[in-house]
């Protein structure tokens, strides 16, 4: 047998196991879904917190995030010169306080308290400036980021939703 027969006969097989290879995949993704899950399980209730608030795995998660924020901004209020030099916090402390947050939304939520306006969430941003400037550096967009960034190590996005809550 030539090299030239061998290639050609050993090529269809290699193609042939290529392309079901890749097949296979496609076709289970397509029957069970994508890896995540669905909009719906975010939403489904992951836990229940003091027997009546129910919580989602969207929102947990997005508390989980946003507790980062709560324990700098409480360790900031403590410790006010150690800025950029705090400690990360333990597990246990972000689940406890994302389980507070929860708890405090909830709360809020039952007795009616809307959310925070944009005139609000800017006043508080501009109180979180002061504290660090003491006014002497106009809070900016790149000034709300860095500090998103650098004091409270979290994304602007967070943070924003941090403030927010």
């Amino acid at each position: 047998m030539s090299f030239q027969k061998f290639v050609h006969r050993s090529t269809k097989g290699i193609f042939l196991f290529i392309a079901i290879m890749m097949i296979i995949p496609l076709v289970l993704w397509g029957y069970m879904g994508p890896k995540g899950g669905t909009d719906k399980d975010s939403e489904e209730s992951v836990g229940v917190i003091f027997d009546t608030v129910h919580v989602s795995r969207r929102e947990w998660s997005e508390q989980k995030l946003r507790a980062h924020p709560t324990y700098y901004w409480r360790m900031l209020k403590l410790y006010p010169r150690m800025a950029g030099r705090l400690p990360e916090p333990k597990p246990e402390e972000v689940v406890q306080l994302a389980r507070r947050n929860v708890v405090l939304l909830q709360d809020a939520k039952d007795k009616g308290i809307p959310k925070a306006s944009r005139a609000e969430m800017q006043r508080k941003l501009q109180d979180i400036w002061f504290m660090f400037t003491g006014g002497r550096v106009p809070l900016t967009e790149q000034n709300e980021e860095m500090l998103a960034r650098t004091v409270f190590r979290a994304t602007f996005t967070t943070f924003e939703g941090w403030i927010e809550d």
